[in-house]
């Protein structure tokens, strides 16, 4: 069970850096094809 919820934390904190890294990603490829 505490596996269960620490798995899914770091599940979570991976998605959200993801997602960040997604946001930037796209920034920058907008910026290099502007």
């Amino acid at each position: 069970e505490e596996w269960d919820i620490a798995a899914n934390s770091l599940e979570s904190f991976l998605n959200q850096l993801i997602a960040a890294n997604g946001d930037k990603f796209w920034e920058n490829q907008a910026q290099l094809t502007a």
